[in-house]
């Protein structure tokens, strides 16, 4: 998404052109990477923030794309982190992350897995 492939070429062997940057898969993308790093919840909650609102900036739609790709990448992400990206999502009929039936089945088993299965005595952060 957005990168450029130097060696792509059109059918008549032209270089083709870049393709446009999507900002807010450029942000679902650096959210589903955020495990790597070392790096507190609450700091990735506020970095969250300042990339939708960057994201916003720059006159990009969300759209249902965005909202599948959510849902693909919401394992790798921390509950608080999802919780604030669900937050910021922008509101669109038909391009709201976990309204589809698929989506919602991500969710519950996200919640199934990380809340409901744990043994006892394990602490439930909600």
């Amino acid at each position: 998404f957005g990168a450029h492939n130097p060696a792509a070429k059109l059918s008549d062997g032209a270089a083709a052109p870049p393709r446009p940057l999507d900002p807010y898969a450029l942000v679902i993308h650096t959210v589903g990477n955020f495990a790597r790093l070392e790096l507190p919840e609450s700091s990735q909650v506020r970095i969250v923030r300042m990339l939708f609102l960057a994201a916003e900036q720059t006159g990009a739609r969300w759209e249902a794309r965005h909202a599948e790709l959510l849902e693909d990448r919401a394992r790798s992400v921390w509950p608080d982190v999802l919780t604030e990206v669900i937050h910021c999502c922008p509101r669109r009929a038909g391009a709201e992350p976990f309204a589809s039936e698929r989506g919602t089945n991500t969710l519950r088993s996200l919640v199934v897995d990380r809340y409901l299965s744990r043994s006892g005595g394990d602490a439930i952060k909600f």
